[in-house]
């Protein structure tokens, strides 16, 4: 091919070497990726690849270079030629299209989870018997103690956000009532669109903020439930120990187990039967509530 001129030494082309172009070492405008692939060299990033262009590369480069994203000047990042065919994404956009369907497959959850205090029993009862199984060693068996424990306090957490946010979504004097009682929606400052997005989408925004709410907070979460569903947490007594345990699950989950001292906790049958009776008796009473729907009073 006319097009095809290299440099190289005489003895080796007497040894047989071959076109680099024709063997796919080198690119012509025939082969290189701005030809095969010009939807591809059209993301070749303008400035951050120096002298290199799509017109001196294959689609099989493993070379990294610096890519734009089409969509959203503020995405660019590195990948090699090869990986960026074959991907054909833009990750920064991949990654907030993840975490809009984890936001989606999580409210859809939780929307369909109606029966939420059978579910939180169905979940205590299953860490009850888990809790009396026998590890066989002593340290598995606290780690064995520890996962039941914080499962405890995750049921308790689930049914808190389950049920508040079935309660309130899907109806608008609820969601109004919400959104005027909690200070991140009533101090936001608003513009028209806001205002025009919150009448068409109230309940998704709500929905969406709700799940983000840390429902083991329950000196947050009292006010929420009071002001919006009036629904009364137990005595502030019950609830300081109610916080302990979910003290303990915080050590668990986030310092293996020890405290801000660095003492580790040891845990029993009979203490996590403790942490069960108050974290059911705590459900029991917010539930009773639920039940008999005091914010239509």
């Amino acid at each position: 091919v006319e097009e095809h001129v290299w440099d190289t030494q005489a003895f080796q082309r007497k040894a047989g070497s071959k076109c680099p172009y024709c063997s796919g070492a080198k690119v012509d405008s025939n082969t290189c990726l701005a030809n095969v692939h010009a939807d591809i060299a059209d993301t070749w990033h303008p400035t951050k690849n120096g002298d290199l262009t799509p017109s001196m590369v294959s689609r099989q480069s493993a070379r990294t270079v610096w890519w734009l994203c089409p969509n959203d000047p503020n995405h660019e990042w590195k990948q090699s030629i090869q990986n960026r065919v074959n991907l054909r994404r833009c990750p920064e956009c991949r990654k907030i299209e993840r975490k809009v369907e984890l936001e989606q497959a999580l409210a859809r959850t939780v929307s369909e989870n109606l029966a939420s205090l059978e579910t939180f029993e169905e979940a205590v009862d299953a860490l009850t018997r888990l809790a009396l199984l026998d590890a066989g060693d002593a340290v598995l068996q606290q780690v064995l103690y520890r996962q039941v424990y914080a499962g405890m306090v995750t049921a308790m957490e689930s049914y808190l956000s389950d049920t508040f946010i079935n309660t309130v979504v899907g109806e608008p004097q609820l969601c109004d009532k919400f959104a005027r009682t909690s200070n991140e929606f009533r101090q936001k400052k608003y513009n028209i669109d806001d205002l025009v997005d919150w009448q068409k989408n109230n309940e998704t925004i709500i929905r969406n903020f709700l799940l983000d709410v840390v429902f083991h907070n329950l000196s947050k979460v009292e006010v929420m439930f009071q002001s919006v569903l009036k629904v009364k947490f137990p005595s502030s007594d019950d609830i300081v120990e109610l916080q302990k345990i979910i003290g303990v699950r915080h050590n668990i989950a986030h310092r293996n187990g020890r405290n801000k001292k660095g003492k580790v906790t040891t845990l029993s049958v009979d203490r996590i039967a403790e942490a069960q009776r108050r974290i059911r008796e705590f459900v029991e009473h917010v539930d009773y509530q639920i039940a008999n729907r005091p914010w239509q009073t």
